[in-house]
């Protein structure tokens, strides 16, 4: 079994120390995230979980639990979303500069292969236009060269609820995003760069549950929680199999997340986890 932790919320930066004493217990309850008063019982002794796959902003307050999980004979990786937006998109998430540093330190802790950086969602603002995406990849890009080996990006969804944050957004500081799926030619550019800038920088680019076909760019769909992938890093037999609840698009293998929605306290604008 893989766990997925989470893809709902970001437990290494608000929910380690939740998160190291269901470890120590050896169980977590999870609730049915369309209704709550269905829970199940999930197991999380060692020999029960194949992998453990973090998804975080920031992986230093669980930095210190590492160890006790190397002693108690869990696998992990961890998918790291650094995007340099900033407000007001991300008004609470950690400054560029702070979230490189901790993706270094956690490098040099479990080594390049076991980290991937997501560039995810990239946001197009009015205005600001595809140099500015550009130019963020290229500087995270180069900062972390040798910390990690792939990269993983996706163009913002604008689900009903994301849509109506940003209308709001617009209306109190004049920040309009703006929805480039269909836009041909600027997804072109923009997916042109990073490729070239992914390559450049020894890192893999994959896209994310992507509707619109990126591979004449140089990007292949992937996945985040990516079961061939941890067999090759880990020597493990896992059967790969897309994860049917996720995206039509989404091609993650299964995996059972112990996470809740509206409790990441990042509150990302464009974020589809929150309400």
């Amino acid at each position: 079994m893989i766990i997925s932790a989470s893809r709902r919320t970001d437990i290494p930066a608000f929910y380690s120390s939740w998160f190291i004493e269901r470890i120590r217990e050896g169980k977590v309850i999870v609730k049915n995230p369309f209704n709550p008063t269905q829970k199940k019982v999930v197991s999380l002794a060692p020999e029960d979980v194949d992998v453990i796959v973090f998804w975080t902003r920031n992986a230093d307050p669980l930095l210190g639990h590492l160890k006790e999980l190397d002693q108690r004979g869990f696998r992990y990786v961890f998918l790291y979303t650094i995007t340099g937006c900033g407000p007001p998109l991300e008004r609470h998430a950690p400054p560029l500069e702070e979230a490189i540093e901790t993706f270094k330190k956690l490098s040099e802790k479990i080594g390049p292969e076991r980290i991937t950086w997501r560039f995810d969602p990239i946001v197009y603002i009015s205005g600001r236009g595809e140099e500015w995406i550009i130019s963020r990849f290229e500087k995270i890009a180069r900062s972390l060269r040798h910390e990690t080996k792939r990269v993983i990006i996706s163009f913002l969804d604008f689900y009903k609820k994301v849509a109506k944050r940003l209308a709001k957004l617009e209306e109190e500081t004049g920040v309009k995003v703006v929805d480039i799926i269909k836009r041909r030619e600027i997804i072109e550019q923009i997916s042109t760069n990073l490729s070239s800038l992914a390559s450049k920088n020894d890192m893999k680019i994959f896209s994310c549950a992507e509707k619109v076909d990126l591979k004449s760019f140089g990007i292949r769909p992937g996945s985040c929680i990516d079961g061939e992938l941890l067999n090759q890093i880990f020597g493990l037999k896992i059967k790969v199999e897309k994860d049917k609840n996720q995206r039509p698009q989404c091609r993650c293998t299964i995996s059972q997340d112990i996470g809740e929605y509206n409790t990441c306290k990042y509150r990302c604008v464009y974020c589809y986890a929150i309400s």
